[in-house]
């Protein structure tokens, strides 16, 4: 049987202001409720969500899940800065047994990773309009819009690693 470790496949906010009013802009909800509960003591947070997890009509699963922009994002833009989890390339094959597999990525030489966040439910497609690189120093996986993407379009990755790359997907190859 063929591996299903991904090839190539944070919490950082971003402080705008907008209209005088403090903002946070952030793909992690709870984490931003957590963070102005706790912190800030001002009426004027707000959270932007960039995007959301909708049905999509390009996934077969039995969830049927996409991720779908809620605001226009402009090319080159941060969209979402997926967390890690790294493990040892060794332990793999007990993670190989499981559904969780699926959302296995190679991450460096010696690890494998579980993407976490938006990352583990962003759909395939050979024309994809976001891209993704590895931040090994902040243990994410950062995605960027790839082309202009419109509200309430769904981001869609190459999960092949680059955008060109038109080779048959590993579970494809599989059946």
């Amino acid at each position: 049987m063929r591996s299903r470790i991904h090839k190539h496949y944070a919490y950082k906010f971003l402080y705008v202001k907008i209209n005088g009013n403090h903002c946070f802009r952030s793909n992690q909800l709870s984490c931003l409720s957590k963070i102005r509960d706790n912190v800030f003591s001002t009426k004027n947070v707000q959270v932007i969500e960039m995007l959301t997890v909708k049905t999509s009509s390009l996934s077969n699963g039995d969830l049927n899940r996409g991720v779908f922009a809620t605001q226009d994002i402009r090319k080159g833009e941060l969209i979402h800065e997926a967390p890690v989890l790294p493990y040892p390339n060794a332990e793999h094959e007990h993670i190989e047994k499981t559904m969780i597999a699926d959302y296995a990525f190679e991450y460096g030489a010696n690890h494998t990773c579980i993407l976490l966040g938006y990352g583990m439910l962003f759909n395939h497609s050979y024309e994809p309009n976001a891209v993704y690189e590895i931040n090994f120093d902040n243990h994410t996986f950062d995605f960027y819009a790839y082309t202009d993407i419109k509200a309430g379009e769904e981001v869609l990755i190459n999960y092949n690693g680059d955008v060109d790359n038109k080779d048959p997907l590993w579970f494809y190859e599989e059946e």
